[in-house]
């Protein structure tokens, strides 16, 4: 899921819960043909247990308008139907018990943890994993790599088939690969690839036709970093494909010689050929909004907008539902200082909308159910420190 924004810097179950605690043993898959796949269950969603929980200092904003309806465009094609996983399953990396990093698998309450594959076993010597995003059909895991050996920088794109742990490489290229997101359709992926020029540092925004290797550039990042006087660096940030695959959010942070950075929101609308694969940009826009969030996320559909903000001394975060319009639906805070969330902290938004995991790194792991506002503390799991992490649909 690393360069995070941060404002006047560049910062961003198995089997169900038995009695048997065989269950909760990590396997190593690759010593194992099937991967078992926790799925939330079409029960309403369940509250929050945990043996810490933290209820936080929240406010809502009230409003006559109802929370616009639509239906998901993600389908459920489980591997495995376990009877429940609590409010969801993380894929997620964290460190194999010395061993380098791996890519692991558990319930949202990190329990029922399972090893997928080790990061060594499926990337070139001295290539790390830098991001992950699940499929909208939970079949598949997409990674941006890079080189950490070679002076000249190196990245690519990675697919791992949950079916048979089978890796394929996508793609690679010059430049630095990060902070990718998978279509609804599962035909491409969007990500940034981070370069450099006499002018400056930038990102470019670009989408990856699985199937053909087609690329599409869909922001140019020099010719964005040339765009404003004084601009000296320009990073895009955090691209996220919307449900109906035409849209696309990102931020953009920009420094200047002599004046604060800017960070803002921004929505792309695209077109894609489904036969030669190429997408093109048709119109983008700024979200007046949306300035110095640190992440933003799609929800009901694509019909709202979930922002994310860590501002002031205190880090107060603020987790607001818009509209596309920017209204103003409902607010939650919580107390940043307190919980050791800061600028440079993660965020992932669960697929239904629900859950927000939030990783403020230095040992801590947090839920948030955004409709009762209740807060898990999950530091004391293998989820803590988790460096990127993503939802199973």
């Amino acid at each position: 899921m690393y360069r995070t924004l941060a404002l006047g810097a560049v910062a961003l179950c198995l089997a169900s819960c038995t009695a048997s605690r065989m269950d909760n043993v990590v396997q190593d898959m690759t010593t194992s043909s099937t991967v078992v796949i926790p799925q939330s269950s079409s029960t309403p969603t369940p509250a929050l247990t945990g043996t810490a929980t933290i209820t936080p200092s929240s406010t809502r904003t009230p409003t006559a308008t109802s929370l616009p309806t639509s239906t998901p465009t993600r389908t459920r094609t489980p591997i495995a139907t376990p009877e429940n996983c609590g409010p969801g399953t993380i894929v997620y990396i964290n460190d194999d018990a010395g061993f380098g990093d791996a890519v692991f698998l558990a319930c949202a309450d990190g329990s029922h943890r399972q090893k997928i594959i080790s990061e060594s076993s499926m990337l070139p010597e001295g290539w790390r994993i830098h991001d992950l995003a699940v499929s909208g059909d939970g079949q598949r895991i997409a990674f941006s790599a890079n080189n950490l050996v070679e002076e000249e920088s190196e990245g690519g794109i990675y697919v791992l088939n949950l079916h048979d742990r089978s890796v394929v490489e996508v793609y690679t290229g010059t430049g630095a690969f990060r902070d990718i997101d998978w279509s609804s359709d599962g035909g491409y992926v969007v990500y940034i690839r981070g370069e450099s020029s006499d002018e400056g540092y930038y990102n470019n925004i670009e989408a990856l036709h699985i199937d053909s290797r087609v690329v599409s550039q869909l922001v140019d990042g020099l010719v964005e970093l040339g765009a404003a006087e004084d601009s000296v660096e320009y990073y895009a940030s955090r691209p996220a494909w919307s449900p109906g695959g035409d849209r696309i959010l990102y931020l953009a942070f920009r420094e200047y010689y002599a004046s604060w950075p800017d960070i803002t929101g921004h929505v792309v609308s695209i077109t894609c050929d489904q036969q030669a694969h190429q997408c093109q940009v048709r119109n983008a826009s700024e979200l007046d909004w949306a300035q110095y969030r640190v992440q933003l996320f799609w929800a009901d559909g694509g019909s709202l907008i979930i922002s994310v903000s860590v501002t002031g001394a205190e880090n107060l975060v603020t987790i607001e539902r818009r509209d596309t319009s920017g209204t103003l639906y409902d607010a939650t805070t919580l107390d940043g200082e307190s919980l050791g969330i800061a600028q440079s902290a993660t965020f992932a938004l669960s697929s239904d909308g629900h859950f927000l995991a939030i990783n403020p790194y230095g040992g801590r792991f947090y839920l948030l159910d955004l409709n009762t506002e209740e807060l898990l503390d999950l530091s004391g799991t293998h989820l803590a420190d988790a460096p990127q992490f993503d939802w199973m649909p």
